[in-house]
Protein backbone atom coordinates (compact mmCIF):
# COMPACT_ATOMS: atom_id res chain seq x y z
CA UNK A 1 0.00 0.00 0.00
CA UNK A 2 1.22 3.50 -0.82
CA UNK A 3 -0.32 6.84 -0.15
CA UNK A 4 -2.77 7.73 -2.88
CA UNK A 5 -1.37 10.38 -5.19
CA UNK A 6 2.29 9.74 -4.40
CA UNK A 7 3.83 8.98 -7.80
CA UNK A 8 7.38 9.13 -6.42
CA UNK A 9 6.58 6.56 -3.73
CA UNK A 10 4.95 4.29 -6.33
CA UNK A 11 8.00 4.49 -8.60
CA UNK A 12 10.42 3.73 -5.78
CA UNK A 13 8.44 0.73 -4.57
CA UNK A 14 8.03 -0.62 -8.11
CA UNK A 15 11.79 -0.23 -8.71
CA UNK A 16 12.34 -2.36 -5.59
CA UNK A 17 10.17 -5.12 -7.03
CA UNK A 18 7.02 -4.45 -5.03
CA UNK A 19 3.51 -4.19 -6.42
CA UNK A 20 2.20 -1.18 -4.48
CA UNK A 21 -1.47 -0.30 -4.39
CA UNK A 22 -2.24 3.44 -4.16
CA UNK A 23 -4.81 3.77 -1.43
CA UNK A 24 -6.45 6.25 0.87
CA UNK A 25 -6.19 5.11 4.49
CA UNK A 26 -9.99 5.25 4.75
CA UNK A 27 -10.17 2.43 2.18
CA UNK A 28 -7.56 0.20 3.85
CA UNK A 29 -10.02 -1.98 5.81
CA UNK A 30 -12.11 -2.78 2.73
CA UNK A 31 -8.97 -3.59 0.76
CA UNK A 32 -7.70 -5.86 3.54
CA UNK A 33 -11.08 -7.60 3.69
CA UNK A 34 -11.20 -8.19 -0.07
CA UNK A 35 -7.48 -9.01 -0.27
CA UNK A 36 -6.81 -6.00 -2.46
CA UNK A 37 -3.77 -5.44 -0.21
CA UNK A 38 -1.86 -7.83 2.03
CA UNK A 39 -0.36 -5.32 4.44
CA UNK A 40 -0.86 -1.78 5.66
CA UNK A 41 2.03 0.17 7.20
CA UNK A 42 0.55 2.19 10.03
CA UNK A 43 0.74 3.08 13.68
CA UNK A 44 -1.00 0.78 16.19
CA UNK A 45 -3.43 3.53 17.19
CA UNK A 46 -4.44 3.99 13.55
CA UNK A 47 -4.75 0.21 13.09
CA UNK A 48 -7.11 0.08 16.07
CA UNK A 49 -9.15 3.04 14.86
CA UNK A 50 -9.34 1.51 11.39
CA UNK A 51 -10.32 -1.89 12.85
CA UNK A 52 -7.57 -3.60 10.82
CA UNK A 53 -7.16 -6.19 13.56
CA UNK A 54 -10.58 -7.62 12.70
CA UNK A 55 -9.11 -8.85 9.41
CA UNK A 56 -5.37 -9.18 10.02
CA UNK A 57 -4.13 -11.27 12.90
CA UNK A 58 -0.42 -10.44 12.74
CA UNK A 59 1.60 -7.31 13.41
CA UNK A 60 5.33 -6.81 13.02
CA UNK A 61 6.76 -4.84 15.92
CA UNK A 62 9.05 -2.56 13.99
CA UNK A 63 8.96 0.77 15.76
CA UNK A 64 9.63 3.08 12.84
CA UNK A 65 7.22 5.78 11.94
CA UNK A 66 8.20 8.85 9.98
CA UNK A 67 6.01 11.40 11.69
CA UNK A 68 6.46 15.02 10.84
CA UNK A 69 5.29 17.85 13.00
CA UNK A 70 6.23 21.40 13.68
CA UNK A 71 5.12 24.70 15.04
CA UNK A 72 5.89 27.35 12.48
CA UNK A 73 6.33 30.93 13.58
CA UNK A 74 6.98 33.76 11.18
CA UNK A 75 10.14 35.77 11.70
CA UNK A 76 8.09 38.88 12.39
CA UNK A 77 6.08 37.08 15.09
CA UNK A 78 9.26 35.65 16.68
CA UNK A 79 10.92 39.06 16.55
CA UNK A 80 7.85 40.40 18.38
CA UNK A 81 8.52 38.07 21.33
CA UNK A 82 10.61 39.84 23.97
CA UNK A 83 14.13 38.34 23.86
CA UNK A 84 13.95 37.52 27.57
CA UNK A 85 10.98 35.23 26.92
CA UNK A 86 12.36 33.30 23.92
CA UNK A 87 14.41 30.78 25.90
CA UNK A 88 11.43 30.04 28.13
CA UNK A 89 9.16 29.55 25.09
CA UNK A 90 11.69 27.16 23.53
CA UNK A 91 11.91 25.21 26.80
CA UNK A 92 8.11 24.96 27.02
CA UNK A 93 7.95 23.80 23.40
CA UNK A 94 10.59 21.11 24.01
CA UNK A 95 8.85 19.93 27.19
CA UNK A 96 5.50 19.80 25.41
CA UNK A 97 7.03 17.82 22.54
CA UNK A 98 8.49 15.31 25.02
CA UNK A 99 5.13 14.91 26.79
CA UNK A 100 3.36 14.42 23.46
CA UNK A 101 5.90 11.77 22.40
CA UNK A 102 5.44 9.85 25.64
CA UNK A 103 1.64 10.08 25.44
CA UNK A 104 1.74 8.86 21.84
CA UNK A 105 3.88 5.87 22.81
CA UNK A 106 1.49 4.98 25.63
CA UNK A 107 -1.52 5.30 23.31
CA UNK A 108 0.11 2.93 20.81
CA UNK A 109 0.99 0.41 23.53
CA UNK A 110 -2.61 0.52 24.76
CA UNK A 111 -3.90 0.09 21.20
CA UNK A 112 -1.80 -3.06 20.76
CA UNK A 113 -3.08 -4.45 24.07
CA UNK A 114 -6.69 -3.80 23.02
CA UNK A 115 -6.19 -5.48 19.62
CA UNK A 116 -4.54 -8.47 21.30
CA UNK A 117 -7.37 -8.80 23.81
CA UNK A 118 -10.24 -8.26 21.35
CA UNK A 119 -9.10 -10.32 18.40
CA UNK A 120 -6.01 -12.24 19.40
CA UNK A 121 -3.63 -10.06 17.39
CA UNK A 122 -0.22 -11.71 17.38
CA UNK A 123 2.68 -9.28 17.69
CA UNK A 124 5.94 -10.51 16.24
CA UNK A 125 9.07 -8.99 17.74
CA UNK A 126 11.98 -8.10 15.48
CA UNK A 127 15.42 -9.35 16.48
CA UNK A 128 18.31 -6.89 16.60
CA UNK A 129 19.84 -8.62 13.56
CA UNK A 130 16.63 -8.35 11.56
CA UNK A 131 16.17 -4.73 12.55
CA UNK A 132 19.72 -4.02 11.38
CA UNK A 133 18.82 -5.67 8.08
CA UNK A 134 15.69 -3.48 7.77
CA UNK A 135 17.75 -0.38 8.56
CA UNK A 136 20.35 -1.32 5.93
CA UNK A 137 17.57 -1.84 3.36
CA UNK A 138 15.96 1.50 4.25
CA UNK A 139 19.24 3.39 4.06
CA UNK A 140 19.94 1.89 0.62
CA UNK A 141 16.75 3.60 -0.57
CA UNK A 142 17.81 7.05 0.68
CA UNK A 143 19.38 8.09 -2.67
CA UNK A 144 16.00 7.47 -4.33
CA UNK A 145 14.19 9.58 -1.72
CA UNK A 146 16.69 12.45 -1.70
CA UNK A 147 15.64 15.04 -4.22
CA UNK A 148 12.51 13.20 -5.36
CA UNK A 149 10.26 12.78 -2.34
CA UNK A 150 12.29 14.99 0.00
CA UNK A 151 14.17 18.12 -1.13
CA UNK A 152 17.91 17.37 -1.10
CA UNK A 153 18.86 20.16 1.30
CA UNK A 154 16.16 19.16 3.77
CA UNK A 155 17.09 15.48 3.47
CA UNK A 156 20.76 16.24 4.15
CA UNK A 157 19.90 18.43 7.13
CA UNK A 158 17.65 15.71 8.60
CA UNK A 159 20.36 13.05 8.16
CA UNK A 160 22.87 15.37 9.84
CA UNK A 161 20.52 15.91 12.81
CA UNK A 162 19.91 12.16 13.15
CA UNK A 163 23.67 11.54 13.16
CA UNK A 164 24.18 14.23 15.81
CA UNK A 165 21.37 12.81 17.94
CA UNK A 166 22.75 9.26 17.74
CA UNK A 167 26.29 10.42 18.48
CA UNK A 168 25.09 12.26 21.59
CA UNK A 169 23.27 9.11 22.81
CA UNK A 170 26.34 6.84 22.55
Amino acid sequence: MTASGSAAQMQIMQALGYKPVPLEMADALIQLQTRGVDAVPTLPLMALAGQFHTVTKHMLELNWAPLVGATVVTKSAWDGVPPAMRDELLKIAADTGNRMREASRQENEQAVAVMQAKSGLQVHAVSAALEAEWRQFAEAIYPRLRGSMVPAEMFDRARQRVAEYRAARR
